[in-house]
């Protein structure tokens, strides 16, 4: 299921949760455009915050348009809100685990289907990199 915005309270992730097992915002566009240009596409997405917890912060105020935390959006929000330090740093936690998940299987999907197409790493490298 897509959403035109973040979800930030478990309310409103409950509500959505009932007609889907995961709520995103950019696949959606993303596989409409590559289907209206002809165009192979495929969306992997990993979860960052779970669909019975709320978002420690504003997103609107700590991320840019393009998702990047902005540290002067973060710290004004911390200087009002100190109690949500914990809940922030453990969204931190979960968001760079998940990236590191979807980093990981990438790397081992690309490899395999290199190895498919290209016959890559040559059994030359392939002996080496055992030994």
């Amino acid at each position: 299921m897509t959403a035109d915005r973040v979800l930030c309270t478990a309310a409103e992730k409950k509500h959505l949760g009932s007609a889907a097992d995961a709520v995103d915002m950019e696949s959606f566009a993303t596989l409409s455009a590559a289907l209206r240009n002809n165009l192979p596409a495929l969306a992997l997405r990993v979860v960052s915050d779970r669909c019975d917890e709320e978002l420690p912060v504003d997103i609107d105020r700590t991320l840019d348009e393009r998702g990047r935390v902005k540290i002067g959006g973060v710290v004004k929000y911390l200087a009002s809100h100190p109690l949500q330090l914990p809940a922030l740093i453990r969204l931190g936690r979960h968001s760079r685990t998940a990236a590191e998940a979807l980093a990981q299987f990438l790397e081992t999907f690309i490899q395999e289907l290199s190895s498919r197409e290209q016959g890559w790493p040559p059994r030359e490298l392939q002996e080496a990199a055992a030994q």
